[in-house]
């Protein structure tokens, strides 16, 4: 996917962006990126099957540190095709699944849940997580979302706030909120992650952040953490429950 005109072209503004703090996404590609890849419908299955290899990455530690046979009903937000749904599934078979996606992400998702043989387990749900409506379920699965928006932006829904808002309205009581992301180390070591933050600066304005930062975050939209669990993966699984 670093080789696509979504991330190279964007690259290629680097010092605009470290002069100004905002991503240069507009000037290099004229859109955002995610009109970008609404209008480049190749380039979009493509970056979908890349977070499907990362997702299949990180699976296996989420599986591994996280028990998720007491819900019945596991939701992926944003999940792409379903891998992590797909290998929580697999480990968990008394857990169904709903997979809510952006419509034309969706539709390609049901092929590759067919051939894992989950058909029957997933409910392909088409939406938007700035908008109302997402699924109730007992436990939610936010992966590699909240590092593409800002915290909060007065002018526009587009925000992480507004994700985690719209998540607490959908969530009954007591439901479990599994954010999977890169942690930036607070003593500010030299970590990879940084250059990730980079990274999301440049293509889609939006930042890699700290334990006391995504707590920060998750408290003023109704979400109170329950514990930071590292992975071998790189990421980290922050769990928290509906406030």
């Amino acid at each position: 996917i670093q080789s696509s005109p979504s991330h190279w072209l964007p690259w290629g503004h680097l010092p605009e962006a470290i002069r100004t703090g905002s991503s240069p996404i507009q000037a290099a590609l004229g859109v955002d990126i995610w009109e970008h890849f609404a209008r480049h419908p190749d380039e979009a299955e493509h970056f979908a099957r890349s977070m499907g290899d990362w997702s299949e990455m990180v699976a296996s530690q989420v599986d591994h540190h996280v028990d998720f046979s007491p819900f019945a009903r596991v939701v992926d937000i944003g999940g792409s095709h379903g891998d992590l749904l797909a290998q929580v599934l697999r480990a968990h078979p008394s857990c169904r699944g709903i997979l809510f996606e952006l419509p034309q992400v969706a539709e390609s998702a049901k092929p590759f849940l067919e051939s894992r043989g989950l058909a029957k387990r997933v409910d392909v749900v088409a939406g938007n997580f700035f908008e109302p409506g997402m699924p109730a379920a007992d436990a939610y699965l936010l992966k590699h979302i909240l590092h593409d928006w800002a915290d909060d932006v007065c002018s526009s829904d587009l925000a992480c706030s507004n994700i985690l808002r719209r998540l607490h309205e959908a969530a009954p009581s007591g439901a479990r909120l599994f954010v999977v992301e890169m942690v930036i180390p607070d003593n500010r070591t030299p970590d990879i992650t940084h250059l990730m933050d980079l990274n999301m600066l440049v293509v889609a304005n939006g930042r890699e952040r700290t334990y006391n930062e995504f707590q920060a975050l998750l408290a003023a939209t109704g979400w109170k953490v329950h514990r930071l669990i590292p992975t071998q993966s790189g990421t980290s699984i922050l769990e928290a429950a509906k406030a």
